[in-house]
């Protein structure tokens, strides 16, 4: 470093100090001295690493808005994914009484807007076929435990039409294993049923 670097530009004094981002070092911030060898006085040791911390600020700033971009193209795209594709997806807290999230694809099946289902959960069990709604109010109780559920069931639209619906309901848990969301997809399988039935 000497010989390639210091003395073909004539510095004679150095200082580095660390910059961090999130508690690891993410580079230096070194300040050169030319001329006669010096020692760095105190104000200007405290100068330089006030400056570190600004720039690990800067640095730190920068960082989450990157994050926050990417996050939000990833928001992008998934609703992109889920606006054309035709099953429902779905996502609750554990027990089931909150809904928050629900693909487009639920109005389409459902009848119904989803700022509907997001305002009044209940229409989920509510538009079930009242000879079904047991085995879905079971299945939820088993969802809500751990378990997972594959159902078949049937709705009743607002229009009066009936849909043949197969559900797959399961828990989404954090690292120390606890219930933190419950997930699942909706999917109409009333051509198919029909097929069956001819």
């Amino acid at each position: 470093l000497k010989e390639n670097y210091l003395i073909p530009r004539g510095i004679t004094s150095m200082m580095d100090v660390p910059v961090y981002l999130n508690g690891r070092i993410e580079g230096l911030l070194c300040h050169e001295h030319v001329g006669p060898k010096r020692q760095w006085q105190s104000d200007e040791r405290t100068f330089s690493l006030a400056l570190a911390n600004v720039v690990s600020l800067v640095l730190d700033q920068h960082e989450r808005r990157l994050t926050e971009y990417a996050l939000k193209e990833s928001e992008n795209r998934f609703q992109q994914l889920a606006s054309v594709v035709q099953q429902v997806f779905w996502m609750t807290s554990p027990d089931g009484s909150q809904y928050i999230y629900v693909s487009p694809a639920f109005e389409r099946v459902w009848g119904r807007s989803c700022d509907d289902l997001l305002a009044k959960p209940a229409i989920w069990v509510e538009s079930i076929h009242p000879e079904d709604r047991a085995r879905m109010r079971r299945a939820i109780n088993l969802l809500s435990q751990g378990m997972e559920y594959n159902l078949e069931f049937r709705i009743v639209r607002m229009d009066g039409d009936i849909r043949w619906i197969r559900d797959r309901g399961f828990p989404i848990r954090n690292h120390a294993g606890q219930i933190v969301r419950s997930a699942g997809v909706a999917e109409d399988i009333t051509q198919h049923k029909q097929l069956e039935a001819q």
